[in-house]
C-alpha cells in the first residue's frame, strides 16, 4: 500500500500540480500526498468564495481516503478572514474529522515561529490587494511585516507557468528592500519555489519560507516524521532537531 507511513491530505485552491510535483522531489519514503483539485481559476472574490464553500466536503473526502492530516490550501481564501478566524475554522474541522487540520498560511505562521522569525518581507505572485491582506494576517499573528512586493498576477494558470527563477528573483529583491528582515515569506503553492530555496538562503544569509515548504513541514511535524530533509532550506532541515 502506498502511504504506509503517512498520508497527507491537501485541498488545493486550484489545480495543485506544482505542489504535487514538488512534494515528490523531497518526500520521505512511505509518505503519500493526497491532493484535491479546487475551484479557483482567477483570484477574485467569487472564485474564492466558491472554493471556501467546498472545504468541508473536500476534507471529509480526504479523511475517507485515509488522510492523517488535512491542509487547507489557498492563502487568499483565509488572509482576508484574519488569523484568529482561520484558526477557528481549523479547530471546528478537527473536531468533526478527528485529524489535525491547518490552513497553509497558518502553517507558514507556525513554520516562521519555529525559526524564531519576527520581522518578515513578503514576495508573492499576487496583486496588491492580496499582499495587503497577507500583511495584515501576519501582523495579527504577531509578526512585523517590513515590505511586501507582488507580481500582480490574477490568473492562476499564469502563476503555475512562471519560471523557477521568478520566486528567487522577487524574494531576493523584497528581502533587500526590507531593512533588518529575519526572513522572506513566499505565499502561494502554485508557483515553483523549492529547488531554489537553498540558494536563496545562502545568498541572503537568512531563512526563506515558501507556502509549499511550510505546508510540507507542518504535515511532517504533525505526523511525527522527524528526519531532517537536506537541500531544501533551513525549515525542512530543522525537522527532528
Amino acid at each position: 500500500m502506498y502511504g504506509w507511513r503517512a498520508r497527507i491530505g491537501h485541498i488545493s485552491p486550484s489545480r495543485g500540480d506544482t505542489m504535487v510535483h514538488e512534494f515528490y522531489q523531497l518526500a520521505p519514503d512511505g509518505v503519500m500526498f493526497l491532493n484535491t483539485t479546487g475551484q479557483i481559476r482567477k483570484l477574485d472574490q467569487q472564485d474564492l468564495n466558491k472554493q471556501y464553500e467546498q472545504l468541508e466536503s473536500a476534507a471529509k473526502d480526504l479523511v475517507e481516503a485515509g488522510a492523517h492530516v488535512i491542509l487547507l490550501g489557498g492563502g487568499p481564501i483565509f488572509s482576508g478572514k484574519g488569523y484568529e478566524k482561520a484558526r477557528e475554522i481549523c479547530l471546528k474541522l478537527e473536531d468533526e474529522l478527528g485529524v489535525p487540520v491547518q490552513t497553509t498560511i497558518c502553517a507558514a505562521v507556525d513554520a516562521m515561529r519555529s525559526l524564531s522569525i519576527r520581522k518578515v518581507a513578503i514576495a508573492s505572485p499576487y496583486e496588491e490587494e492580496h499582499n495587503l491582506k497577507t500583511k495584515a494576517f501576519l501582523e495579527e499573528a504577531g509578526f512585523t511585516v517590513l515590505y511586501a512586493k507582488g507580481l500582480g498576477i490574477k490568473k492562476n494558470s499564469i502563476i503555475g507557468n512562471l519560471p523557477e527563477y521568478a520566486s528567487y528573483q522577487l524574494a531576493k529583491e523584497a528581502f533587500y528592500q526590507a531593512e533588518d528582515a529575519d526572513c522572506v515569506y513566499m505565499p502561494c503553492g502554485r508557483w515553483p519555489t523549492i529547488r531554489l530555496i537553498d540558494v536563496l538562503e545562502r545568498d541572503m544569509g537568512k531563512p526563506a519560507v515558501s507556502s509549499t515548504l511550510a505546508t510540507f513541514w507542518y504535515a511532517f511535524a504533525a505526523l511525527k516524521i522527524q528526519t531532517p530533509i537536506k537541500g531544501f532550506g533551513m525549515l525542512l532541515d530543522s525537522l527532528g532537531k
